[in-house]
């Protein structure tokens, strides 16, 4: 399976491990930098190779996400909710609609990401951030969305119930990120809830559901025109 390259998935699915600002967590723009030490990844257990088969054969892939995230240090929550879209090898939209404070736009065909804030009030102006998406890779992201267990490097991989396991990836491949727990539905065998901690202490606990598989999108639907009134930043 082609990979997905996204620092700013990990902003979709909340894991990104920066500060702990209490109204917004913006996305990383730093590429990772892999080690280049011979390493051998940890074996992938049966059930996460037949998860694997499962994405590879749906082109597209539709759900609705709900979102916790936990600040260690002030342990606050945040809740936010919406919909994400996924066309392999390299798009997706992710759409958070709920809270209102917290609505946002995330974009990529690919090429660039686009990554919009609406207004708060009326009168201001949105933002939206622009970047290539060569430049924001992550394999953790890749495997997170796309079930490519395969090509990802893990120093560590724990079953932790029936349909449940513990990720440790390799130093270098993950950003902040010390550890991904899973649960896979076993009916679809597709990732249903993603849970991830930090060096820092912060999590974020991602549940997908209502999924729709293989629906065709128009190549517009992952890209994104700011609207009028938008501050626009080139990264």
């Amino acid at each position: 399976m082609t990979s997905i390259s996204w620092v700013l998935t990990l902003y979709l699915l909340g894991i990104t491990g920066g500060n702990d600002s209490a109204n917004h967590s913006y996305p990383s723009l730093k590429k990772e930098t892999s080690p280049t030490a011979e390493f051998v990844s940890a074996k992938i257990p049966p059930l996460l190779k037949e998860v694997e088969l499962a994405y590879a054969k749906h082109k597209t892939i539709q759900a609705n996400f709900s979102k916790e995230l936990l600040s260690n240090l002030t342990k606050e929550k945040k809740k936010s909710s919406g919909l994400i879209w996924v066309q392999r090898p390299d798009k997706v939209r992710w759409d958070t609609r709920y809270p209102q404070d917290s609505k946002s736009l995330l974009v990529s065909d690919g090429r660039q990401f686009w990554f919009y804030s609406p207004p708060f009030d009326k009168g201001e102006s949105g933002q939206v951030i622009i970047r290539d998406a060569e430049k924001a890779k992550s394999e953790l992201a890749n495997t997170l969305l796309t079930g490519a267990f395969s090509k990802a490097q893990f120093s560590k991989v724990t079953k932790k119930g029936k349909q449940a396991f513990e990720l440790v990836p390799r130093r270098g491949t993950a950003g902040t990120i010390t550890r991904a727990y899973l649960e896979v539905d076993s009916g679809l065998m597709l990732i249903r809830r993603v849970k991830i901690t930090h060096r820092n202490g912060n999590q974020a606990d991602i549940i997908l559901s209502n999924f729709e598989l293989g629906k065709s999108y128009s190549s517009s639907w992952f890209r994104f025109q700011p609207p009028a009134n938008t501050d626009i930043i080139r990264n």
